[in-house]
């Protein structure tokens, strides 16, 4: 992969409403195809293939919790929680400050704002996860070259930033998510949703998505819907409700899978 074709971290003007103009794919558009997911061995494979430990990091955590991906760049080693076996999480579907966000004059300050006036929300993880993540930041805070201090977001690129200050774009992750899939040799995620010249058409969110769709099917009851809206911090219970449809194939699959193991036949007859 040439360098002169990788998105460099840079002061560029943030996607806010002062800033650059790209063609945009709805996630709700992601969660009407049924198809547009991914299954267990293909987020394994791209974080096997992740072009550095930091990035396979990111696509790992998104993978264990269903986090937006600002949500997971903004973070910074003071809000894990291992003592809670939590991770204290900006939420960003919340209300926030659009007026002083559109007066951001770059990318960095950007962030600094939302930063500051997102509201965040202790979010418990599994105990492997934690251990992963925090062994991640003993190496990292450690390392000679490019140590991640505490003020430091997590997911940064420390080369061209060493103020750590500046949290990857969503261009820069889009970029080497893409790389990342094509290497792995995931090229079709769902339907005709994203369209690229070469390469993996997969979306971030779409790893999202599969995490919410791997719950569903693991529900041991319907009220359990309740804790997956409360976990993605859906504003309401239709967003949720939209998942519940992945039931179906399942139940299906289930039903002929039942019918042909017992083989059982309802005798015609017409007398009552």
């Amino acid at each position: 992969m040439s360098k002169d074709n990788t998105p460099k971290q840079s002061s560029m003007q943030p996607r806010s409403p002062k800033g650059i103009k790209q063609k945009k794919v709805y996630t709700h558009q992601i969660m009407k195809d049924p198809s547009g997911r991914l299954t267990s061995a293909q987020l394994q494979a791209l974080i096997n293939n992740a072009p550095t430990k930091q990035f396979g990091l990111l696509l790992f955590l998104a993978s264990m919790t269903g986090r937006r991906l600002m949500e997971l760049c903004l973070l910074k080693p003071r809000d894990i929680v291992p003592q809670d076996v939590a991770i204290n999480f900006p939420i960003l579907k919340k209300k926030r400050n659009a007026k002083l966000l559109s007066e951001a004059k770059n990318w960095k300050e950007y962030c600094e704002i939302l930063d500051r006036t997102t509201k965040r929300k202790l979010k418990k993880i599994d105990y492997e996860t934690m251990n992963y993540l925090c062994t991640y930041l003993d190496m990292s805070s450690e390392d000679k070259n490019f140590p991640l201090k505490s003020n430091h977001y997590i997911f940064c690129d420390l080369k061209n930033d060493p103020s750590g200050l500046t949290p990857f774009r969503r261009d820069y992750v889009n970029y080497w998510l893409k790389w990342t899939a094509t290497k792995a040799g995931i090229i079709q995620v769902g339907g005709k949703i994203l369209k690229w010249t070469v390469g993996s058409n997969i979306h971030f969110h779409q790893i999202r998505h599969s995490y919410s769709i791997s719950f569903i099917k693991s529900m041991k009851n319907a009220g359990d819907i309740r804790k997956l809206q409360s976990h993605l911090e859906h504003k309401d219970l239709e967003s949720t409700a939209e998942y519940l449809k992945f039931l179906d194939t399942e139940g299906r699959e289930t039903a002929e899978q039942y019918r042909e193991a017992v083989n059982l036949k309802l005798k015609n007859n017409d007398s009552n």
